[in-house]
């Protein structure tokens, strides 16, 4: 008998938080947690990525996934990435946030869920993207010039720098 491929895990749809893996002192690989939401408007399928921690739903521009619907209020959720994975949270909506055909004020979603808000539904997946960190080969940072990695990596623990992709 064969031992399988991969080791069978105890919660197989459970995506870990962007962890940065280090090899010695320098980050070589960072996996980010992702979600995905495909929206169902009138007809209209549409397919949204995001990698942030906090991503919010409503008809107002400044949200992060913008609703066209005129039964969707403006703030209507937010869903937020921890440690056991994303949870939606109403913000006291006039009609409402539904995960599955149940009204919720907070719930934790799993993948392949609907979310239904107004007349839009919007399906939940999860994913994960591994990215390669290429150190620089700059000898600059802002202000600071220098070239020993024991340095750049001291300062940029104290002065973290966004990561580029």
């Amino acid at each position: 008998m064969s031992a399988p491929s991969e080791p069978r895990r105890k919660f197989p749809d459970f995506l870990p938080p962007t962890k940065v893996h280090y090899d010695g002192a320098r980050p070589q690989t960072i996996q980010v947690r992702t979600c995905r939401f495909i929206t169902n408007q009138g007809g209209s399928r549409q397919e949204h990525q995001y990698d942030q921690s906090t991503i919010r739903i409503g008809a107002m521009e400044d949200n992060d996934l913008v609703l066209a619907d005129e039964t969707v209020s403006r703030f209507h959720c937010r869903i937020e990435q921890d440690e056991l994975g994303y949870i939606i949270r109403d913000l006291g909506s006039t009609n409402g946030t539904y995960v599955n055909s149940i009204r919720i004020r907070e719930a934790y979603l799993s993948p392949g869920c609907t979310i239904s808000v107004g007349q839009t539904d919007i399906q939940f997946f999860i994913g994960q993207e591994r990215v390669e960190v290429v150190p620089s080969t700059k000898n600059r940072l802002g202000d600071i010039i220098g070239k020993k990695i024991a340095t750049v990596e001291k300062l940029t623990r104290h002065f973290p720098l966004p990561i580029e992709r």
